[in-house]
């Protein structure tokens, strides 16, 4: 059936009145956070400013000539880190700037059917204009999500249910258009999602996994019609392996360019993460496609007890968000992931019990948790870095056999023995200039003993490696604790920390004046290099003197 005839079917009252008592309820929070579009802060340095006295916002087109720039390929890239921001518009349109001053690149923007089609053929863009716009002030790059609802009858066959939004194919399809010709100027990502029912049975859902690729292969064509250069991505349930057998063979890999995978586990710890992936793009390769990785909606709830929410897991305490948000990262880069979209900036509610309010990096009334500190220092001291995987504590050295490759593996060997009988971890993030960024931390389970995150920054039981005559010269090393803090030793616990190895350049010369007439006190001038970093506050904490590292004799810098 066309759009012509839509308008003769039975529909169902529309339920305007339900969203508006949603959206009153939500309320309070929204007041809460009025604050931060003024340029309030509350981790200092965290929020950017409010664009105070900018220009109005121009109108967003329903059109665009050009064709806007795409997000950068996987090939030797750095992980893209999105955030998100909530599934009404008004909502994200606030909390853009929360995103972009905790680190983001991109933040999804979810359009929902249901709200952006609430009547048939009468759509509510103002919200979605707002947000899009407020993303790219901020400098965030906007992923469009077209949603279909849980709640609103499955496509089969023939299609179609009483109601609106209606189930018919032709009716989504003409939704979705609607939405990428008005966005498509500076939305260039698109995620397709269907919401999975709360509760499906392990056995039986796989089965849906046949109209939802015929769902996809309709909706990518519709977007390449209107966007030929656009990048559709399918959002699948990354765990289940036997529905992405069953969509692969359906032929739904073969009209996405990537995969978006839900791999939530909370509260168990994310070391099994990359045999998660491992095992999804074994699925891929086995139906003969190679897609892009994103893992979305991913993040450690911190409400007390058994949520009162499906799934009706625990969660986890905010010391342990903050360490599991990082190793989630860590682990998913080193996995080959392409981006990931943490689950989310704020709480959603004030519940305590409830996991679906709590996943936040911040609470809903404005505080900040421990994680959004440690999102913002992961952020900061990777960007721009692309990871190089796991390092074993017993590898020799590192990459070309620099003075700083070899000041990484003897910093791992000498951690990893500290560190016994403990799982040690350390992952490898190289860039340009001979930088490179060693990720470290101390593996531990829930609940055992002397594991809690908490002392991460201090040290699992005391564990830590002194830095004191580390450096060799020439090579310049920093340490940054979870929360951006330089330390003067590197602790081994729960809660990653970073080690910085640079070139260190060289010591600043002795005066003229000095080298002619000699200096009778023998004492050297200070430098103003890394070395002497300490009156330098944007060299404050680097070590480059000193040795304690046996380098074969012949080796020096490559």
């Amino acid at each position: 059936m066309n759009r012509a005839g839509m308008n003769r079917r039975r529909r169902a009252p529309v339920a305007w009145k339900a969203g508006a008592q949603a959206l009153v309820a939500r309320a309070a929070p929204l007041v809460c956070w009025a604050f931060i579009v003024s340029g309030a802060l509350i981790v200092p340095g965290l929020f950017v400013p409010a664009a105070a006295g900018a220009a109005p916002y121009a109108a967003v087109p329903a059109a665009f000539s050009g064709n806007p720039p795409a997000l950068p390929g996987p090939d030797g890239t750095a992980l893209l880190l999105g955030i998100h921001v909530g599934d009404e518009p008004e909502y994200a349109a606030l909390f853009m700037p929360v995103a972009a001053g905790l680190g983001a690149s991109v933040v999804p923007v979810e359009f929902r059917w249901d709200k952006v089609e609430a009547v048939p053929g009468r759509f509510s863009w103002d919200g979605y204009d707002r947000a899009v716009r407020s993303a790219v002030a901020f400098g965030l790059k906007p992923v469009g999500v077209l949603v279909y609802p849980r709640d609103v009858p499955w496509l089969g066959e023939t299609g179609g249910g009483v109601g609106w939004p209606s189930g018919y194919i032709d009716d989504w399809l003409y939704f979705a258009g609607q939405v990428v010709a008005r966005y498509g100027w500076i939305v260039t990502d698109w995620i397709l999602w269907r919401e999975e029912p709360l509760n499906p049975n392990p056995f039986l859902y796989a089965s849906e996994a046949v109209p939802h690729a015929r769902w996809t292969q309709d909706t990518a064509a519709v977007i390449r019609r209107i966007r030929p250069a656009a990048r559709v991505r399918a959002a699948v349930p990354g765990a289940d392996l036997r529905w992405l057998e069953v969509f692969a063979a359906a032929e739904g890999l073969s009209a996405v360019d990537g995969l978006v995978l839900d791999l939530n586990r909370w509260p168990a710890p994310p070391d099994g993460l990359p045999v998660a992936v491992d095992e999804v793009r074994a699925v891929a390769r086995a139906a003969g496609s190679d897609p892009e990785l994103w893992v979305w909606r991913w993040g450690y709830p911190t409400h007390d007890g058994i949520s009162t929410s499906p799934p009706r897991r625990r969660g986890v305490g905010e010391q342990e968000q903050a360490a599991f948000a990082v190793q989630s990262h860590i682990l998913l880069a080193a996995a080959g992931v392409r981006a990931v979209l943490a689950f989310e900036a704020i709480d959603r509610g004030m519940d305590p019990s409830d996991a679906s309010d709590r996943f936040g990096l911040f609470r809903s009334d404005g505080s900040a948790k421990p994680a959004a500190a440690a999102y913002q220092t992961m952020a900061k001291t990777l960007a721009g870095l692309v990871s190089s995987g796991r390092v074993e504590p017993g590898a020799a050295e590192l990459g070309a056999g620099t003075l700083e490759d070899a000041v990484a593996a003897e910093l791992i060997r000498r951690a990893a023995a500290a560190a016994e009988p403990k799982r040690f971890e350390a992952y490898r993030f190289v860039g340009d200039g001979g930088r490179q960024v060693l990720v470290v931390w101390v593996a531990g389970g829930r609940g055992t003993p002397g594991t809690s995150p908490a002392a991460g920054a201090g040290g699992e039981g005391g564990m830590r490696v002194s830095l004191a005559g580390f450096a060799l010269p020439g090579v310049a090393v920093r340490v940054t604790g979870p929360a951006g803090d330089a330390l003067e030793e590197l602790p081994l616990g729960p809660a990653p920390v970073y080690v910085e190895i640079r070139p260190a350049p060289a010591p600043d010369p002795l005066p003229e004046e000095q080298q002619e007439s000699g200096d009778s006190s023998g004492e050297r001038p200070r430098s103003r290099g890394p070395a002497s970093g300490d009156r330098n506050p944007a060299t404050r904490g680097w070590r480059a003197s000193g040795g304690g590292i046996s380098i074969k004799a012949g080796e020096g810098r490559k």
